[in-house]
């Protein structure tokens, strides 16, 4: 997924906040990138891994001794990465006022440092936990007097065969835990890619995510109910979109497509379905492609 084409020589005329739909490593080297990271820079989980293997750097950013509310910077190229220190160890979880802090510290780099366009995921919401909205706002408030564009990644919806996507990509689609498959798409699925006693011998339940390897990709069924004849619930599918996601970033997956999952024959809504898959990948570097016919 391609980030917005922007013109080459904008004009800024105040401080904008956008939301795209891509790869935020995608967008161009001149602009800078910013992610929430512990004290510690253990960097092991989420988009921080990304991060941590694209930039490198954790004794560089340990040697500047920063603490929550700080801001360390690495210089990349023409541009600068930020980590935004919002607590000191890597399970913990960050407060609003940390982030704040490290946003506003960031500020005064980019602004001394005449840093125009910057990057991020949606900072502090994916594992962190934070309230996208209350962030945004914050977002907001804090680089509303600069000139700084800065711009935020989610996910892309087409029109075609989900099949039809290239062989790199990933899939995924929602199974009952006796792996019936014998209607909707997960029949097509079935005829596919086969596998059944395989699936059913990881002894997956609902919540969990059972995984097949087919060539380059990773196929991913979410076990979101017992019985095929059963209706999953919201509770079950995020958590197992959770463990998806958790295969996904130890194994190093940057596109995964699916269908709009639990919302055929299981009868789910889709909009509420939309906003949990944002939550629960907002913070990694993941593209999402969603098909629908």
């Amino acid at each position: 997924m391609s980030v917005n084409n922007k013109p080459a020589n904008p004009v800024y005329v105040g401080f904008q906040i956008r939301h795209v739909k891509g790869d935020l490593f995608s967008c161009p080297q001149s602009e800078s990138l910013a992610q929430c990271i512990s004290e510690d820079c253990r960097m092991g989980a989420g988009i921080a891994v990304l991060f941590k293997r694209k930039f490198g750097g954790v004794q560089e950013l340990l040697g500047q001794k920063k603490q929550p509310g700080e801001c360390a910077v690495l210089r990349r190229g023409k541009r600068f990465v930020y980590y935004l220190i919002t607590k000191k160890k890597a399970h913990q979880k960050p407060t609003y006022e940390s982030l704040r802090k490290s946003l506003e510290a960031m500020r005064e780099h980019c602004v001394s440092n005449e840093v125009r366009e910057l990057s991020m995921p949606r900072i502090g919401c994916g594992l962190d936990r934070l309230d996208w909205k209350k962030v945004a706002v914050m977002i907001e408030e804090v680089f509303q007097d600069t000139d700084i564009q800065i711009t935020g990644f989610q996910i892309r919806h087409v029109k075609g065969d989900l099949f039809s996507c290239p062989q790199s990509e990933s899939l995924a689609q929602c199974i009952s835990e006796d792996c019936r498959m014998g209607a909707g798409i997960a029949v097509l699925f079935k005829r596919k890619f086969g596998g059944v006693q395989e699936l059913l011998g990881q002894k997956k339940q609902p919540g969990e995510c059972a995984v097949l390897r087919r060539g380059k990709r990773f196929v991913y069924y979410l076990i979101t109910k017992k019985k095929a004849h059963q209706k999953p619930t919201y509770e079950s599918l995020r958590k197992s979109l959770e463990a998806m996601r958790e295969h996904c970033v130890s194994n190093e997956v940057r596109e995964l497509s699916m269908p709009r999952i639990g919302c055929g024959l299981d009868r789910l809504d889709w909009k509420k379905v939309a906003v949990m898959i944002e939550e629960v990948f907002q913070d990694t570097d993941i593209q999402i492609t969603v098909y629908t016919l």
